[in-house]
């Protein structure tokens, strides 16, 4: 029963169909519970003794009785045969064959799906006959049974009950699952295509957004690739109004120390591989950055409670974000379909990097859902859904998969529709027939297409950028670690403030990216485009002049007034330097202790008020209670006893921090010495951030002086606690 049920597609135990597993080479343990066919075939006719009654015996001589009660599945999952001795003390010997030693960890054991909808991805229909390589490989004795065909029957239901209130929809859904749409199907499904009023990539995705978010709240939208749903899902988050979280996964590498930095490397390509292809299967389905936003729409990644159907691929919306005491995420309050709200924690997966080095991570288990794959979407009955079937589908079908989501022809929604890419497999209707003439002799058998549809008469509409690359990569990266630098002009002698603000903001290259996708052509995105393209030489004056009193006057400013302008004039700059404060206040005599409402900042103004100190401490610091002067508590009406404590509740990608030199007079504090720029890891709300560039001040105040800019290059791993130094070239 266990190998049958490895075959018709039953999970095993420990796994589930949405974990990533491997083939197994099990071609030296071929000798199992299950006796060969040859053995089963010279049994008597009615002898259902069709297993060895021990595994001890003739088979594993030297099996430990610790593995006594082992199960097939177990043994092929926790042990390997080697052919030389292990250096390990947990092994035996088999004899004639090799070494039994345990694994490092267990493998996970492929099982193959029975669906002839849509053929899994990379992987041919159930009703082909595997290969006897595969056979030979992977199955050994009981691949020469064809399971598909001796264990199934066959039968075809009648009743159309996903869109029996449709029935013109249902009967071109019947044309659609045999690629036999005709003229008439098309034309109707041409009336459902979304008119766009935009022309450029990136203004479509955004309009693609704003009609996903405006329609019902329960209508979904099924992409062919996952690269599709990776964009527009960012793209609807951005127009989620409210504010981004970030968490950051916390990795651990396991492997020898020689091994280590090739697994750090070897993690970085693999994250940014993910990210890039919104493919997180190579990493145990756990993204490395999540970004969400209260109020956006998730999907559950693991199993959660199967008692109430909260599982793999549950869909809801963040309502909260929880954090402990110390402001680190701790828990995310989703509402799912049953209208309950569900705590969803951190998980812990282990994957693989290379042979030896191994990664343990935690993350919450959710992605973005507003935007699934018409792979993941099966089995599912939506009322409402928009859909790209047109030349981005890949396989034969795709289209009739996604179209038949839906209950009625009125809740589709067309991004792009090509009728030559509604195609059934022929291999499939064949076996259709076969199945048919066998089980069914009263049904027809079905045609088979001559000719494709005739394409359709527009092009689709572009709204994924082909090079899928991530937006930080969509400038060209160097060879080289030296940082290449453009100059800006200072030829008034003043422009240094606005010069090195620039520098610093440029330098963050999901920024830079963002000013240059601008859609007008404001001075900052023209300076931005011109730095992205290493010109020599660049010009704040015209952004100075834009931005009006005091910056075009030929007189030195405050570097934190000119970002906090720019911050105001400009969305798509500020979006990304969020902080946002919670601010606690306690009376020490009735210990009456109230919240204020939470507020947002673009940086942090961080007070010198110790003698020496990092820049976590100084944070630590400014997260500190602090007294109250002066003040009366509302609850027992004592004067002077109440006190503040300030806690950064979460944070954007980018943080700008401010220490606080200038006293109230305009002077310079000259008894801070900054010995050294940060090389620690700054942790805000159990996210790390790291020293990206730093604006100096040297002068006597604000309004002389120079500045200038120091930029960082350099990789990390979050669970440094230093970063790695790499050459600078420039300031």
């Amino acid at each position: 029963m266990e190998a049958c049920d490895t075959l018709l597609g039953l999970s095993l135990f420990g796994t589930d169909k949405n974990t990533t597993i491997k083939w197994l080479d099990v071609s030296m343990i071929r000798s199992r519970k299950l006796k060969t066919k040859t053995d089963i075939e010279k049994m008597d006719g009615s002898s259902k003794d069709i297993f060895y009654p021990s595994i001890v015996g003739t088979h594993y001589p030297s099996r430990p009785e610790a593995l006594e009660d082992t199960c097939l599945f177990d043994f092929v999952s926790k042990y390997d045969i080697v052919k030389s001795e292990p250096k390990s003390d947990i092994f035996f010997e088999y004899p004639g064959v090799g070494f039994v030693k345990e694994r490092a960890s267990p493998c996970l054991i492929k099982h193959k799906v029975f669906n002839v909808s849509l053929e899994p991805v990379m992987e041919g229909p159930p009703f082909e006959q595997i290969s006897q390589g595969t056979i030979d490989k992977c199955v050994a004795c009981i691949g020469s049974i064809d399971f598909w065909k001796e264990l199934f029957t066959y039968d075809e239901l009648t009743i159309n009950v996903r869109q029996n209130k449709d029935q013109e929809f249902a009967s071109i859904l019947s044309r659609a699952r045999i690629g036999a749409l005709n003229d008439e199907d098309v034309n109707i499904l041409n009336t459902r295509l979304i008119c766009f009023q935009t022309e450029s990539i990136e203004s479509r995705r955004a309009e693609l957004a704003k009609y996903v978010l405006d329609q019902d709240i329960n209508t979904l939208v099924i992409l062919p690739t996952r690269i599709h749903c990776a964009q527009l899902n960012l793209a609807c988050l951005e127009l989620v109004n409210s504010e981004v979280v970030i968490s950051i996964a916390e990795d651990s590498i396991d492997c020898a120390q020689a091994k280590k930095k090739k697994a750090e490397l070897k993690l970085g390509t693999r994250n940014s591989d993910s990210e890039e292809k919104g493919d997180f299967s190579n990493t145990a389905g756990l993204a490395n950055k999540l970004a969400l936003k209260q109020d956006s729409k998730v999907m559950l990644l693991r199993n959660f409670d199967v008692t109430i159907g909260l599982v793999n691929g549950s869909l809801g919306r963040i309502k909260q974000f929880k954090c402990d005491p110390d402001g680190k995420l701790e828990f995310i309050q989703v509402q799912f379909d049953d209208n309950k709200l569900h705590d969803v924690e951190r998980v812990q997966c282990k994957f693989e990097l290379f042979p030896g080095a191994f990664v343990y991570r935690k993350q919450f288990p959710l992605t973005l859902a507003y935007a699934i794959t018409v792979h993941k979407c099966q089995g599912m009955s939506i009322d409402s859904a928009i859909l790209d079937i047109g030349q981005s589908t890949f396989a034969k079908g795709q289209a009739y998969v996604a179209l038949s989501r839906v209950t009625t022809l009125a809740g589709i929604h067309l991004i792009n529709f090509d009728p030559s890419n509604c195609q059934a497999m022929g291999s499939c209707i064949k076996e259709y027939n076969r199945l048919r003439s066998k089980y069914r002799s009263d049904l027809p058998s079905i045609p088979l297409p001559k000719t494709a549809n005739k394409k359709v008469s527009r092009p689709d509409v572009v709204w994924v950028n082909k090079d899928s690359k991530r937006i930080d990569q969509e400038i060209i990266p160097l060879e080289s670690s030296t940082i290449l630098i453009p100059g800006f002009l200072n030829n008034d002698n003043v422009s240094c403030y606005a010069n090195a603000t620039l520098q610093a903001l440029f330098h963050c290259r999901p920024v830079l990216q963002d000013l240059i996708g601008l859609a007008e052509n404001p001075p900052l995105k023209t300076l931005a485009v011109s730095y992205a393209s290493n010109a020599r030489t660049l010009n704040a004056i015209e952004l100075r002049n834009d931005l009006g009193a005091p910056f075009n006057r030929t007189e030195q400013q405050d570097a934190s007034e000119f970002l906090m302008t720019l911050f105001a004039n400009y969305s798509s700059l500020s979006k990304h330097f969020q902080v946002t404060l919670t601010t606690l206040v306690k009376c020490s005599r009735c210990l009456y202790e109230f919240r204020r409402p939470d507020e947002i900042h673009k940086f942090l103004m961080l007070p010198i008020n110790i003698i020496r100190g990092n820049i976590q401490q100084l944070m630590d610091n400014y997260q500190d209670w602090v007294h109250l002067d002066e003040t009366t508590c509302v609850q027992c009406s004592a004067v002077d006893t109440q006190s503040m404590k300030t806690v950064v509740k979460c944070a954007s990608q980018f943080i700008a921090l401010t220490l606080n030199l200038w006293t109230i007079t305009g002077g310079k504090n000259t008894n801070f010495k900054l010995n050294a720029l940060p090389t620690s890891v700054l942790k805000l709300t159990g996210s790390p951030h790291v020293l990206k560039s730093a604006i100096f001040h040297h002068g006597e105040s604000s309004t002389s002086g120079h500045y200038s800019t120091i930029l960082k290059q350099g990789t990390f791993s979050t669970m440094q606690t230093t970063i790695p130094q790499r050459k600078i070239d420039g300031h």
